[in-house]
């Protein structure tokens, strides 16, 4: 589930406008999709020892925001307010 976002002027023009929601209503809007994201939040969620560190992120297109699970394997690229470009979801 997205929310949208209160509009407000900002520095996010480089973000992908309403991807959010093409990527929950569509899936993979089209071969080739990959918009530019920012990461709001990035919190530590409670894993076994075998799943190694888990992160919980909240990522945002400027308009629309909603909740993921980070792949453990991107952990290290991560920070809060990192801008991104999603290739590949699920």
């Amino acid at each position: 589930m997205s929310s949208k976002l209160p509009e407000v002027e900002s520095r996010m023009s480089n973000l992908t406008p309403n991807a959010i929601n093409q990527i929950i209503r569509v899936g993979d809007p089209h071969e080739g999709f990959s918009p530019t994201l920012q990461i709001l939040s990035v919190r530590p969620i409670q894993a076994t020892a075998t799943q190694g560190e888990r992160y919980r992120v909240v990522i945002s297109d400027g308009v629309y925001f909603a909740h993921g699970m980070l792949a453990k394997q991107l952990n290290h690229f991560i920070t809060e307010f990192s801008v991104v470009r999603v290739t590949q979801f699920m």
